[in-house]
């Protein structure tokens, strides 16, 4: 987990602006685009089944977005997003927290 929170990819596509104006379209939008699917998601989320997590950077802020999956539903989609600079900042300290553990 750690090391793919670490990774993620840094992806400079226009069409990311969708998240903001059709938060919808954007999750269809992942669905769609193999590139964007396979790059974004977070497989490595085990405690989230029935969830779908995606993460990316994208000028200079790190993004999070979530949606649970439901059948026959359309359930919340959930976003946050921090500055890169703070997230790599969080991720270094969980890292030396879990070093430090082992």
């Amino acid at each position: 987990m750690m090391t793919q929170l670490e990774n993620r990819p840094h992806i400079d596509d226009r069409r990311l602006d969708l998240l903001d104006a059709n938060p919808a379209e954007f999750i269809e939008l992942f669905a769609v685009d193999e590139f964007l699917h396979d790059s974004t998601i977070m497989s490595s989320v085990e405690s989230l089944d029935q969830w779908t997590v995606y993460s990316y950077v994208r000028a200079g802020r790190f993004f999070v977005v979530a949606q649970e999956i439901v059948e026959r539903k359309v359930s919340p989609i959930l976003v946050a997003d921090i500055g890169e600079e703070e997230f790599d900042s969080i991720v270094d300290a969980a890292r030396s927290y879990w070093l430090k553990s082992q």
